[in-house]
């Protein structure tokens, strides 16, 4: 499946989408691009680009459990 993205005018909006609604959803899916959606790509990519520039710190499974239940008890104090 291929996505595209395309910047419309707000006057024909609504009738591209209902025009893309009479498609079957597994045949085009419409993916809403909003401001968190845009916040998380873009955190993701920084990510991303550390995790392929080895510099982002790795946790093995075990590590990763541990600091979860160090967190867990710490908001259950409270």
């Amino acid at each position: 499946m291929q996505t595209i993205k395309l910047r419309v005018r707000d006057d024909i909006y609504k009738k591209l989408l209902w025009l893309l609604g009479k498609f079957d959803q597994e045949e085009v899916e419409i993916i809403s691009e909003d401001s968190n959606y845009l916040e998380n790509k873009k955190f993701l990519a920084k990510e991303l680009e550390e995790i392929e520039q080895k510099k982002a710190k790795m946790y093995s499974l075990q590590d990763a459990e541990k600091l979860l239940e160090e967190v867990i008890k710490k908001h259950e104090e409270n």
